[in-house]
């Protein structure tokens, strides 16, 4: 073993500066294809959207910002006489805690019932039993399991809160805070990485809730157009009529046309950043493969003495693979170094990357993977014929 290490270092110094152009070579390949994979990756993770939410039987409606106020979801179900089962709200508020004021998500029966979202920890509002405190589910990782904290309305009365579930900042949830034309609306305008503090119960029959009497109307009074409501109905067939009928004052889309639309955006985009990656790695395969193979080629004679003075395939092998992984490694760290630079990070990297150790695992795997095509071909291609022909044959 100490004279395949010996070897190995001997190869590695006798071409140091073309080593060094390798190790630089395999840095940057590795940072370009970290942001191809997270781009993947993503990509990926936003297919989870399609499942925040579990009913085909809804329409998504977000009035014109020329409708009137006064003309409520409510009154266009009463004036067309509509069968629709229920109307699920998301409002947006700002709670005050002891001194603190948190953005919130308010969520009513409907909307609870429905949602599909993923929890980190803890439990959904329909396994909540107790009575004597309001529920809520954090959303930023500032608030633990259990947690209790006093939540105060307009009036100044106190109510007690306890966390009883979380959603990872990274997940989603349901937001109704945007419109859009109906051939392209998808879930993605309801979905979103959450950027509120907590979601909780809001003018709920079965849970401890918040009710009018707190500030729930500040951010929608602040934002630009209305949020959007979901309009349940009892019959997928109904959704013609009520389409019909809603169509004068706002869009209104399927939630099935959006789950439809959302999926194929996603297809769209993981294909074509799909194609783009396997290009991608084609020709740096090639070219670290075509460095690499130079490399080998110069080391060529000293694996023929190797064999001439009584080693074998495998301890060839060995010494081609340490030397490989050696230089390899070297500019896997070397990258890892680079993309700690935040001036670096932030030129190569967008918000839409998703880059986690998964992500550097599977780059230094590609790395290997195209080392050892290339590497270990030499070293096979070594062990067959005359040695003595091909030493006779090196330039």
């Amino acid at each position: 073993m100490k004279g395949i290490i010996i070897c190995t270092a001997d190869l590695i110094k006798k071409h140091i500066k073309q080593n060094i152009v390798l190790m630089i070579q395999i840095a940057v390949t590795i940072l370009i294809f970290l942001g191809f994979i997270g781009k993947l990756q993503y990509i990926s993770s936003k297919s989870d959207i399609a499942e925040t939410f579990n009913s085909s039987k809804a329409l998504y409606y977000t009035p014109f910002s020329f409708t009137s106020q006064d003309i409520t979801a409510e009154k266009i179900i009463k004036d067309n006489s509509l069968d629709i089962l229920e109307i699920g709200c998301v409002n947006h508020m700002v709670i005050k805690s002891n001194d603190n004021l948190y953005l919130c998500l308010g969520y009513n029966d409907a909307i609870i019932e429905r949602c599909n979202l993923k929890l980190s920890s803890g439990k959904w509002f329909d396994e909540y039993d107790k009575t004597d405190a309001i529920p809520i589910i954090s959303l930023n990782n500032s608030f633990s399991l259990n947690d209790t904290l006093m939540l105060e309305d307009n009036n100044g009365k106190k109510y007690e809160a306890v966390v009883i579930g979380s959603i990872s900042p990274d997940d989603y949830v349901i937001e109704f805070n945007h419109s859009g034309n109906k051939n392209v609306m998808s879930i993605e305008f309801f979905a979103q990485k959450p950027q509120s503090a907590f979601i909780v119960p809001y003018n709920s029959k079965k849970l401890p809730t918040v009710t009018d009497d707190f500030d729930h109307k500040h951010l929608i009074d602040d934002s630009p157009g209305f949020v959007g409501e979901l309009l349940f109905c009892k019959e997928k067939s109904d959704n013609v009529t009520i389409e019909k009928a809603f169509s004068e004052y706002g869009e209104i889309t399927d939630i099935d046309q959006m789950i439809e639309n959302y999926k194929r955006d996603i297809k769209f985009d993981f294909i074509s950043n799909g194609i783009i990656l396997f290009v991608f790695t084609l020709l740096t395969a090639a070219g670290i493969g075509g460095i690499n193979g130079m490399q080998s080629r110069l080391d060529r004679r000293n694996y023929i003495i190797y064999y001439m003075l009584g080693a074998n395939k495998k301890e060839c092998a060995a010494i081609e693979f340490l030397r490989m992984f050696s230089i390899a490694t070297t500019g896997f760290f070397i990258a890892i170094f680079l993309y700690n630079v935040s001036s670096i990070r932030n030129l190569l990297y967008s918000s839409e990357i998703m880059i986690n150790i998964s992500t550097f695992c599977l780059s230094f795997i590609y790395i290997l993977f195209i080392f050892c095509i290339v590497s270990m071909k030499y070293v096979i291609d070594l062990g067959k014929g005359s040695l003595i022909d091909h030493y006779k044959n090196q330039e």
